[in-house]
């Protein structure tokens, strides 16, 4: 489920592609930002995809160790508690995840090795190893090996992240947020209720407004914004403020100015941790100064109308 970060982190490229490019579309340049949402989406879906291959990779691989002339203890096992883990059976049964995954024709059909390289990952761990004779066959150790085997290897392998970065330019940047989102999707399935998919939006005509709000009116009010940083950047020439700051202060400003509903403090914060995610080291400090005077102008000629939680004082 999208949060309000990510959908910023949305926003932030999709105006960053649309004013490099002098991009004048601006209908189409809400559409792939709206389109952006839904690719992340796509990830996320595909992670249980892949959790799919690694099990039958699995499979494949009990029915070939048990046939070895001189087979181990270990490969006369017709079943590990790998193979019988919980969170693959719920996988298997979602009616929910496989009716998603066809309309939206999401598959691995085009990495056919992805399962089989990542179970051989999984199989050289020492906590694999401990898993499968630990005797613990329970829900709960089940979806706990399973919540780190994902959070320690899907966001890190490098086949994986040349994979991610060929579908999508963006879904390395991703990816963090969507382990993250299937963690919690494995903490909160269960034996009764089966697996947890979670929707794209908490609440979608909300969420769609929020963003393309702040991307039409960043773009529609760009030169003024920017005014506003220029007064309070003197010591600054315009053109060698990196262009990603300059971007986050204009929607910093933007949502101030077009968000009601939204504290200042919340605003603040949320750019200042932007800057900190991606752009220099020191541009937080920088950013935060420059916001913070901008906002005490703005209180000066009564421009920011805060209402409801995000009155102006919170």
């Amino acid at each position: 489920m999208l949060n309000r970060r990510q959908i910023r982190v949305k926003i932030m490229q999709a105006l960053y592609g649309f004013l490099q490019t002098e991009n004048d579309n601006l209908a189409a340049g809400e559409r792939s930002l709206l389109q952006s949402f839904e690719r992340i989406y796509d990830l996320y879906l595909l992670q249980f995809a892949l959790l799919a291959e690694v099990h039958r990779s699995a499979l494949l691989e009990r029915e070939d160790s048990r046939k070895k002339f001189l087979p181990t203890e270990e490969d006369r096992m017709e079943s590990t508690p790998f193979t019988r883990n919980c969170v693959f059976t719920w996988i298997d049964e979602s009616e929910k995840l496989h009716n998603l995954l066809n309309k939206r024709k999401l598959s691995w059909a085009n990495h056919p090795d992805a399962g089989d390289k990542l179970f051989k990952k999984i199989r050289s761990l020492e906590s694999y190893k401990a898993y499968i004779h630990s005797g613990d066959n329970s829900v709960e150790k089940d979806t706990e090996f399973m919540i780190r085997l994902c959070r320690t290897l899907l966001s890190e392998e490098e086949f994986l992240l040349n994979i991610y970065d060929d579908e999508n330019i963006h879904w390395n940047d991703d990816i963090d947020f969507v382990v993250l989102w299937l963690s919690k999707s494995l903490e909160q399935s269960t034996a009764e209720k089966g697996l947890r998919i979670f929707n794209l939006y908490k609440d979608e005509e909300e969420d769609k407004k929020f963003a393309v709000d702040i991307f039409r009116d960043t773009i529609l009010n760009e030169a003024g914004y920017e005014e506003y940083i220029r007064e309070f950047a003197r010591n600054w020439e315009t053109e060698r403020i990196a262009f990603l700051d300059m971007l986050l202060m204009k929607m910093a400003v933007s949502e101030l100015l077009s968000q009601p509903g939204i504290p200042v403090k919340v605003t603040l914060n949320e750019y200042i941790e932007l800057s900190k995610m991606f752009s220099t080291a020191k541009s937080n400090v920088f950013i935060n100064g420059i916001l913070d005077k901008i906002v005490q102008k703005l209180k000066s000629e009564n421009k920011l109308q805060k209402t409801g939680r995000g009155l102006i004082e919170n």
